[in-house]
């Protein structure tokens, strides 16, 4: 088996569309404004700048989304293997 698998491709291609999305934002030209007189009134008290908070990515918290139907699955044939099993013993015996 030759090459990266489709999931690994998939995850690969995403991860590099986000870093140049912030490459992008991160290289934006910052507008220039003029600069007041320094001569003139002494700059107002200013408050902080105010910045929103961090929401938690959504790839990071979902790992693994088919582990529930892949565990029923398994379930499932295990419990028909062991039926199985016990019908044999039963007619064997």
């Amino acid at each position: 088996m030759a090459g990266k698998s489709r999931r690994k491709r998939v995850k690969q291609a995403q991860r590099r569309k986000i870093e140049t999305r912030q490459r992008t934002t991160a290289a934006a030209p910052v507008p220039i404004t003029p600069q007041p007189n320094e001569s003139a009134a002494p700059p107002e008290a200013s408050s902080p700048p105010v910045t929103a908070p961090r929401q938690p990515a959504s790839t990071q918290t979902i790992r693994h989304p088919y582990i529930g139907a892949e565990l029923r699955t398994i379930g499932i044939l295990a419990g028909i293997i062991l039926i199985t099993l016990i019908i044999l013993y039963l007619t064997l015996s």
